[in-house]
């Protein structure tokens, strides 16, 4: 029996970062169903596709992104939601921590601290592809 590949969308604002990070989510076994450029847009992608990851650039100077967080976990609490950052100030953490995120991705990312997050930090299973 085939098991099937976790799901997810990528939230960010700077395209060449979304596409990066999906075709490295797409190495590592997960199938992107959606790359979103705007906060505006992700609870309609998220409730489109129903993922069960979503990997969102999170900003501590748009609220945009605390609200677009809020919305997906009232629609669906049991999501997994990696936030994507480029600061790792001490700030930028305590914001992350009030907003119930299950992981944080520090930019620039690799395919190891990718599957880091999956595995160790979101228990999710999956393995560089042989591509």
């Amino acid at each position: 029996m085939t098991q099937s590949k976790p799901t997810a969308i990528v939230i960010d604002p700077y395209p060449d970062a979304a596409t990066l990070l999906s075709e490295l989510l797409e190495i590592v076994g997960l199938d992107v169903l959606d790359e979103i450029k705007s906060y505006d847009q992700a609870l309609s992608s998220f409730r489109k596709h129903l993922p069960q990851i979503v990997f969102m650039d999170v900003s501590t100077t748009d609220q945009n992104s605390i609200f677009a967080i809020e919305g997906i976990k009232k629609i669906e609490p049991t999501c997994k939601i990696v936030a994507l950052v480029a600061d790792a100030s001490h700030e930028t953490i305590e914001l992350l921590d009030t907003a119930k995120l299950d992981a944080v991705l520090i930019k620039p990312y690799t395919v190891n601290s990718v599957l880091q997050v999956l595995r160790q930090e979101l228990k999710i299973n999956v393995s560089k592809s042989k591509k």
